[in-house]
């Protein structure tokens, strides 16, 4: 499952227990990883796109 559909899925609506219902392999975990990753992003204004595609590399997927 892609780190983006975790997040669209929280911005849409969907609450934690509902996506770990509707994903059983999904852990809170994931979820707070992905939130984790999304919290990086947005403060990295000032990183070169190396860093920016490393950084997207090591978070891209939430595995399950």
């Amino acid at each position: 499952m892609l780190v983006t559909t975790v997040l669209e899925l929280l911005a849409g609506g969907a609450s934690w227990p509902e996506l770990r219902e509707d994903y059983p392999g999904l852990e809170t975990e994931d979820i707070q990883a992905c939130l984790e990753y999304a919290a990086q992003l947005a403060h990295l204004s000032e990183l070169e796109n190396a860093q920016v595609i490393e950084l997207n590399q090591q978070m891209m997927r939430v595995w399950f």
